[in-house]
C-alpha cells in the first residue's frame, strides 16, 4: 500500500484553494496512469521529475483542453516547492507542427501580464516519492485553431538541491489535434 497525495490549485476571483486527500490503496486505474507517467516524464532535475498528460489526443474546437502535470520527487528526502496557481507556477509553450509559438487568449494575456503578482503562495513539503497533480488550462491560456497539431511542453522552477538558486524543471511533450470544423 502507498500513500498518494492529490493537490489540485485553483483560482477563484482572487481566492487561493488547495485541496488535498489521501488514499490508502491505489486502484488499478491510478496504477496504470502512474506506469504512463514513469514512462511519459521529462528529465528528473534537482529531486523533482515532472510529466504532461492528457487523456486523449484529439479534441473539437469546442472542447477544454487541460493538462494534467505530475511533479514527483524522486529522492529519499522532503523538499521544498513554492505554489500559487498553475497558471503562474507553470511556463507553458504550445507550438504547431511547424514550431511555431501559438498565441494567447486574452486570458493568456492577463495572465503573463500578472505573472509575479501572487495574492497567495504557499511552501510545501514534499515527501520522498509523493507526487503532485495540478490542471493546467491550455485551450484557456492559449489560442488553438481547428484543423491543427499541436505540441506542448510545461517549464517551472524549483529550488536547486543545495539550497544555492532555482533550477527549471521540463516536463515532457504531448501531441494534441483539435479537429476541423
Amino acid at each position: 500500500m502507498q500513500i498518494q497525495s492529490t493537490i489540485r490549485v485553483a483560482l477563484f476571483s482572487g481566492l487561493f484553494i488547495i485541496i488535498t486527500t489521501n488514499a490508502k490503496d491505489e486502484g488499478r486505474a491510478e496504477r496504470n496512469q502512474r506506469a504512463r507517467v514513469v514512462r511519459s516524464s521529462g528529465p528528473a532535475s534537482e529531486g523533482f521529475q515532472m510529466s504532461a498528460l492528457q487523456g486523449k489526443q484529439m479534441f473539437t474546437s469546442r472542447e477544454a483542453i487541460v493538462l494534467l502535470l505530475v511533479l514527483r520527487n524522486t529522492t529519499r528526502k522532503v523538499l521544498p516547492l513554492v505554489v500559487s496557481s498553475p497558471e503562474k507556477d507553470y511556463e507553458v509553450s504550445v507550438k504547431d507542427k511547424r514550431g511555431k509559438n501559438m498565441s494567447l487568449t486574452e486570458y493568456g494575456r492577463k495572465v503573463r501580464d500578472t505573472k509575479g503578482d501572487h495574492l497567495s503562495r504557499a511552501v510545501l513539503r514534499v515527501s520522498p516519492g509523493q507526487e503532485l497533480r495540478y490542471e493546467y488550462p491550455v485551450s484557456a491560456v492559449y489560442r488553438m485553431p481547428a484543423g491543427g497539431s499541436y505540441y506542448i511542453t510545461a517549464r517551472r522552477n524549483v529550488f536547486r538541491e543545495n539550497g544555492k538558486g532555482v533550477a527549471e524543471l521540463v516536463s515532457n511533450t504531448i501531441k494534441v489535434m483539435v479537429a476541423p470544423n
